[in-house]
């Protein structure tokens, strides 16, 4: 549901940029989950081995998801990228750690899905959950590598504040890479084959997909599944990747010299795969085009994943997107084809109430253009990647368009068309579904302690930390940690186990702002489990920014208290679209250079600060 009355979108961001210690926001930003490739998976006991046990703590949420493992039909025909079967790739499930036991997790309840390869690209995500956030710059995931990555996914239990850009552009699966090839073409032998084994055999590279590559079968005009095929030689276009809407075709290249070669048999582009409540892939990667004058270009990237859950979610400002689209090729500049589009990947967005308008867009990115340098030549452009697939409750600006052909320009050539056959990718979907969730209890084991509560206390001057076992077993010690920002850890103290199951711990310097702790509880065989996470906060009156309302010039000073007098502290301003238009990083023991406002426009900005020991975010007024 969309809350569009005024009143209630201008208490949203009154709330976000006027009173932060009101709501108790955490300020997130950059890359908040961590990635781990999963080894083996046991369906019957709800686990899986991990590379990193260390990212994982018990009680914590996680995303299991597979990014690859299809079969395709492998033969020389135009069925080359058919999909024979799905496997595990693109099934996906939220779950809460258990149990950790050496580098096996342990998940609460049964897995939704049975049917997980680890050979296919198979990882499991950290899913942090806040109480409240506020996105204040950027919020982004690590590309896909082709081992982990490709996903940004957290939860909020409350107030979801989005000020910022949350984007996964382009950090899907891969475009094919460019290599040239150093073509003895023949104009009376046809290079129309649907895979090679290298470019010198006659094709560009297809891009990455939901299928892996077959070994000696990796360039050609053949889909890879949905990414897009590469450019036949001699020097046509490669094909956009797809996801929900299929990708375009790359476009031909026409010669009218007789001895000329021609490239009458472009990249496929890539084929929609098949689209079920339980799979989710991100936006494939385009073909990349068939050169052999180091001007080709490759295929761009398809967009990523992003799961957002939250009970209340506000946008501020116009601007303000959450996008997982996929790139643009390059242009080739003369002699060469150029690259497909990447896919649009896909964002799952939940929310029970929304306040402004979301802009969800997952388009596809597109095809290369080919400037003939007023030749008589035309070189084959890339085809557009397909959209991209949209879940979401709520209305709003969903975009999952295709992206545009790639075009031939300033030939002389009197056949040049401009697209030249290449096609603009197909639109995607938008979707109402939900995230697979096990619903029934796992048989997951008995853990040394069984928490039974943790608990914060805010007293006038300290943080008081009470937590509560059960069926200690094996048990050593107990250290609480502390952060300021949910994520960096350090330890505060050793509290040795006794018979008793009830502790306490007095934290009599707690941190200004957020402060969050964790229970750490370690066996004698050196075995650990970890408690859930409270958090507190602290209004930070020793902090002074003044004036805050000025007019653009003026200059803007920063007092920062003696308790971060050590250490670095970033701060930034951020404008209401969510761009940072002044940073600086300075040393907490020096005094703070006043802000520079100068070329500010009119309007209302929010001053973040962040460093180990503090998080905190303030509101500058501009008038001109």
């Amino acid at each position: 549901m969309i809350i569009t009355a005024n009143r209630f979108y201008f208490l949203a961001v009154l709330l976000a940029i006027c009173c932060p210690s009101l709501i108790a926001q955490t300020g997130i930003s950059g890359v908040i989950n961590q990635y781990s490739p999963v080894a083996a998976v046991d369906p019957a006991g709800s686990s899986v081995t991990v590379a990193d046990p260390g990212l994982f703590a018990v009680g914590s949420q996680v995303l299991l998801i597979q990014m690859q493992g299809a079969v395709i039909e492998d033969e020389n025909s135009a069925a080359f990228g058919d999909v024979v079967a799905y496997g595990g790739a693109g099934g996906y499930e939220l779950g809460v750690v258990c149990k950790v036991d050496g580098n096996i997790i342990s998940l609460e309840n049964e897995l939704a899905n049975t049917d997980y390869d680890p050979a296919g690209g198979l990882q499991l995500i950290t899913v942090p959950e806040y109480q409240d956030a506020l996105v204040d710059a950027e919020l982004t995931g690590q590309a896909w590598d082709g081992v982990s990555g490709g996903v940004l996914a957290f939860s909020v239990v409350d107030n979801l504040i989005v000020a910022a850009p949350v984007n996964m552009d382009g950090k899907g699966f891969r475009g094919g890479a460019f290599e040239n090839n150093a073509s003895n073409c023949n104009f009376l032998i046809q290079v129309n084959d649907y895979f090679y084994a290298a470019p010198l055999d006659g094709g560009g590279r297809k891009g990455e997909s939901i299928a892996p590559y077959t070994v000696g079968r990796e360039y050609g005009r053949g889909a890879q599944a949905a990414g897009g095929g590469g450019g036949n030689d001699h020097n046509s276009g490669g094909g956009g990747g797809a996801n929900a809407g299929a990708g375009g075709a790359g476009g031909e290249n026409i010669s009218t010299a007789f001895l000329n070669c021609d490239g009458n048999f472009p990249g496929v582009g890539g084929k929609a795969p098949a689209l079920t409540p339980n799979r989710f892939f991100m936006g494939s990667g385009g073909g990349a085009g068939d050169g052999n004058n180091l001007r080709g270009t490759s295929g761009g990237n398809g967009g990523g994943i992003v799961i957002i859950l939250a009970e209340d979610l506000a946008i501020v400002g116009n601007q303000v997107t959450i996008s997982a689209n996929g790139s643009a090729a390059e242009n080739s500049i003369g002699g060469d084809g150029g690259g497909g589009g990447g896919a649009g990947g896909s964002i799952f967005v939940s929310a029970a109430t929304v306040n402004g308008v979301p802009v969800l867009s997952a388009t596809g990115g597109d095809g290369g253009d080919v400037d003939n340098e007023d030749n008589n030549r035309c070189f084959g452009p890339g085809g557009g990647g397909g959209g991209g697939l949209i879940h979401t409750d709520f209305e709003g600006s969903l975009l999952v368009d295709g992206g545009g052909s790639g075009e031939s320009l300033n030939s002389t050539n009197v056949g040049c068309s401009g697209a030249n056959g290449a096609e603009p990718g197909e639109d995607g979907l938008v979707r109402n579904e939900t995230i697979p969730v096990g619903d029934q209890p796992s048989a997951c084991q008995s853990l040394p302690v069984s928490w039974r509560t943790i608990e914060l206390y805010q007293h006038a001057k300290s943080n008081q930390l009470e937590w509560s076992v059960t069926d200690q077993v094996n048990n050593a010690y107990f250290t609480v940690e502390r952060s300021a920002d949910g994520a960096d850890f350090l330890d505060l103290v050793r509290v040795p186990a006794t018979a008793a199951n009830d502790y306490t711990f007095t934290d009599f310097e707690p941190l200004s702002g957020h402060s969050f702790y964790r229970v750490r509880q370690r066996d004698f065989d050196g075995r650990a489990t970890l408690s859930p996470t409270v958090s507190g906060y602290r209004t930070r009156s020793d902090i002074r920014l003044y004036p805050n309302m000025i007019r653009a010039g003026e200059p803007v000073k920063l007092e920062l208290p003696e308790a971060v007098a050590e250490g670095a502290v970033s701060i930034d301003l951020i404008d209401q679209h969510g761009r940072s238009v002044w940073r600086k990083t300075v040393d907490a023991a020096q005094p703070v250079p006043p802000l520079e406002t100068f070329d500010l426009p009119a309007g209302v900005y929010l001053v973040s600060l962040r460093s180990e020991q503090l998080v905190w975010t303030g509101r500058l007024v501009v008038q001109r």
